[in-house]
């Protein structure tokens, strides 16, 4: 990509889900430059060149695994560096294209973004000083799939670039250049090709401005395996789509049906991705082996060796090749997102005659060759010989330096972050309270709550109808809201008052009011001290009030949640139970009083427990003090001091937050990889 970048004429577009200017091309070299430096020194070197990049306006949970305002630093590098972040999308999706396009001539589509933890050779070394990241810090193996198309098909990807950029700035961005025949002033000299004049495609996932979604991957994915008859061969990062895991089920239940070899990582980056798509793909990879009746399942993940110490290969391909029929890569993982809501572009290669069946056959060789360490031409000899994927993955050498070894099953995930179905991590379409009930709750039980609920409802609405009345008359308010402040300043200036606090506060939140308001009250009330003291209290005397209540109604209230509810949530209480109750304090996942009666319906030791409030409770209600206390401070007296104070406090939580988080982060350094 240096390379054709470096010999770009007039443009280049780069769409990505990440983008890091740091980022070393051509490591180990004499030509070792950051990316920034090298894009800005073609820009010098050719004034006609403008450089179009646009990244995905990513989620805030990534904030700390990016650089720092890239908006300001790239926008403000070069008057024809253009870059945007893409907030162009359906709710809860993400713009997952990986296309770079060189003068419309060459272009790169595939797995990889111009970000960190990406870099490395087929050869995968256990150790490579040349896979470092921006601190000089090694990472390691990483395997991906780019590909890379000359012609007609690159100019394609380079009206594709041009509609994804004007769709988030509208206007000019320089004119598709006409194709001029035998001109490829930009392919790189040192890449091999592997094939020409072969017919590519391009299929999409898109969810389109008017709520319309673009469904080519899914449907040529699952029609792909239903039409294979020999084998079919997978490299990709997730396994959650049901529609994906359905298909390959049939497939297996099938006498005649094909092998099927899916080559995984060995587990998810990091205790985030192991808590939600790994705890996913668990599910399907039991289900696959269930229906594997016939043997022809081969789940594997690649691993290298050196000295007897061996290192696993961080998969983050997305190839699809079935028999010599087609051959797909691009971005698109086999994720229920991925297949409906993420945008995404695939390249596709389907047989239509001898030169294309020979491409689509090297493909599915060549990488099976390098996770093997054996040649392609012995893999295609294999083949010829026996016609066994699984049997050439079984026969390979114990000892071999480079092996394919039988994915993990991996049950011990930190937490359980796959709640609702999974919807919230990997959903199967835009993010809406419909999808979200759909998957969180069965109708059946819409309906038993709808009937139990809908009383109590109707007095509440009675009862803001009645206030909404009432605030008409002004005296009647003004006169509540005095008897209110009276009373809560008897209630601090009262000896008894804590205590009376302290119970009323272990009732409420029992009671499922939100802890948060009932915090901010009391702290409101009776200041950051003994505020703090008396909010934890009442959260630790409520915790173990509501906690009992549950141990008690255990059965009851199980009974009420649907399965895959029951599921999640038990496993995520259960799994590491008292760093658990920790994490949900800390950041909270849901309603105080109903997670501690599901505690206690789930047989949650109370010791336990109460150990984990104790811990979970205090960071936030100490946070929670000073801003409180800051904003009364300067409600009471806005001058600019309490103005100032009031922000560095605000600021010294939130980085206090931030600082939490970074002490959660993966520790591999491929997390947050897309």
């Amino acid at each position: 990509m240096a390379a054709s970048i470096g010999a770009a004429r007039e443009t280049v577009f780069i769409l990505g889900w990440d983008f890091d200017s740091r980022v070393l091309l051509r490591p180990g070299t004499e030509d070792e430059t950051p990316l920034l430096p090298f894009l800005l020194a073609c820009l010098d070197r050719t004034p006609e060149l403008h450089v179009f990049i646009l990244i995905w306006d990513y989620s805030f949970i990534y904030s700390w695994e990016r650089e720092a305002d890239p908006l300001r630093q790239m926008g403000s590098a070069h008057p024809h560096l253009h870059y945007a972040l893409d907030d162009r999308h359906a709710i809860g999706a993400s713009h997952h294209q990986k296309v770079v396009v060189v003068d419309d001539e060459v272009a790169f589509i595939g797995g990889i973004d111009l970000t960190m933890h990406r870099w490395d050779t087929p050869l995968h070394l256990p150790s490579d000083a040349r896979r470092v990241d921006s601190r000089q810090a090694l990472y390691g193996p990483f395997h991906d799939v780019q590909a890379v198309v000359a012609g007609p098909a690159a100019n394609c990807l380079g009206e594709l670039a041009r509609t994804r950029w004007q769709r988030k700035c509208p206007g000019p961005c320089r004119a598709l250049r006409p194709l001029h025949e035998g001109e490829l002033n930009v392919w790189p000299p040192e890449l091999t090709v592997d094939a020409i004049d072969v017919g590519v495609a391009f299929a999409r996932t898109f969810v389109e401005d008017d709520g319309k979604v673009v469904r080519e991957i899914e449907m040529l994915t699952l029609k792909t395996i239903a039409a294979a008859e020999r084998w079919i061969y997978v490299e990709n990062q997730y396994l959650t789509s049901e529609s994906v895991q359905h298909a390959l089920a049939q497939r297996l239940l099938s006498e005649t049906g094909p092998e099927i070899v899916l080559l995984l990582p060995e587990a998810e980056s990091g205790w985030m991705e192991q808590s939600s798509m790994g705890i996913l793909r668990a599910r399907v990879l039991t289900s696959l082996r269930q229906h594997d009746r016939h043997g022809r399942l081969r789940l594997v993940t690649p691993q290298v060796r050196k000295d007897e110490i061996s290192t696993g290969v961080e998969v983050h391909a997305k190839v699809l090749v079935a028999d010599d029929l087609l051959a797909k890569v691009g971005s698109a993982n086999l994720s229920r997102r991925s297949m409906r809501l993420d945008s995404e572009c695939d390249l596709v290669v389907e047989k239509c005659d001898s030169k294309s069946a020979e491409f689509i056959a090297s493909v599915r060789n060549r990488l099976l060759a390098e996770h093997l360490g054996l040649r392609v031409r012995e893999i295609a000899l294999g083949l010829a010989e026996h016609g066994s994927l699984c049997r050439i993955i079984d026969e390979q050498s114990p000892s071999a330096q480079r092996r394919l070894i039988p994915t993990p099953m991996r049950e011990d995930a930190p937490f359980d972050f796959a709640i609702f179905d999974g919807a919230m991590v990997d959903p199967p379409g835009p993010w809406s309270m419909a999808m979200i009930l759909d998957r969180a709750v069965p109708k059946t039980l819409r309906h038993r709550l709808s009937r139990r609920w809908l009383r109590p409802l109707a007095w509440v609405t009675a009862f803001l109808c009645l206030w909404l009345v009432l605030r008409r008359w002004h005296g009647f308010t003004t006169g509540l809201s005095a008897a209110i402040a009276q009373a809560a300043s008897a209630l601090a200036a009262d000896p008894a008052g804590a205590w009376m606090a302290v119970g009323c506060f272990a009732i409420a939140a029992t009671l499922f009011v939100p802890v948060t308001f009932l915090a901010t009250a009391t702290l409101a009330v009776f200041g950051l001290w003994p505020g703090v003291g008396i909010a934890w209290l009442g959260s630790l005397a409520s915790a173990m009030l509501s906690h009992s209540l549950g141990n008690w109604a255990g059965p009851r209230i199980v009974a009420w949640l649907p399965d895959q509810i029951e599921t999640s949530v038990r496993r995520f209480l259960k799994r590491q139970a008292f760093w658990a109750v920790v994490f949900m304090r800390l950041i909270p996942i849901g309603n105080f009083g109903a997670l501690n009666m599901a505690a206690g319906a789930f047989r949650i030791p109370r010791r336990t427990f109460v150990l984990g409030n104790i811990v979970g409770m205090l960071p936030g209600l100490l946070g929670l003090g000073v801003v409180v206390g800051r904003l009364l401070a300067l409600l009471r007296q806005p001058t600019l001091t309490n103005i100032i104070v009031a922000v560095v406090a605000v600021a010294t939580v939130a980085a206090l937050t931030i600082y939490a988080k970074r002490r959660f982060r993966p520790p591999s350094p491929t997390s947050g990889v897309s």
